[in-house]
């Protein structure tokens, strides 16, 4: 591996490894996810690179960081080179699960949209029916308030008829009946 500047010594190189893997790639990962939610997501944006390679750097330069430790044991810039490359990868892979994250989102918003539309069209014509029901019993109770009216007229009228003629004076109701 290009990180060590003894190759020979594999014991110490593994160790150092199994350092950075426990250890500075974690703590990486941690900022990167804090990053991750600050930004817009672009993770070819200028500023995103900027703010990932200080990231990176502020792992490596920190005071008990795996890498100021061992630093004369590493290839510092093919170490610190790596360490972008993963660090942009994790980036992207977070970007990735962001974005399917928001897509699932937005697939439950459209299928929400096309119940709610679907809701709205059955109430226009839960209304639609409601206002002809309402015409129809408008019009059969005008028809029978007015059949109701012209009964009790023809009522009265009928009575009022057969009371004059019991009590006319000028009519002989024997005669009629």
């Amino acid at each position: 591996m290009d990180w060590f500047v003894d190759r020979r010594d594999d014991d110490k190189n593994k160790s150092i490894f199994k350092t950075v893997v426990n250890n500075l790639i974690p703590q990486l990962n941690q900022s990167i996810l804090g990053m991750s939610s600050t930004l817009k997501l672009s993770y070819s944006d200028p500023q995103t690179i900027m703010s990932l390679i200080s990231h990176v750097d502020n792992a490596m330069n920190g005071q008990t960081s795996c890498i100021q430790q061992n630093f004369k044991d590493l290839s510092i810039v093919r170490i610190t080179w790596d360490l972008i490359v993963i660090a942009l990868r994790l980036l992207i892979d977070e970007a990735i699960k962001i974005v399917d994250l928001k897509h699932k989102e937005l697939r439950k918003a459209i299928s929400n949209l096309d119940k709610w539309k679907q809701d709205i069209k059955d109430q226009f014509i839960v209304m639609e029916n409601s206002s002809e029901q309402g015409r129809k019993f408008k019009q059969d109770l005008e028809n029978q308030i007015i059949s109701e009216i012209v009964r009790i007229y023809k009522q009265k009228t009928s009575d009022a008829i057969g009371l004059n003629i019991s009590t006319s004076t000028h009519i002989e109701a024997k005669k009629i009946a």
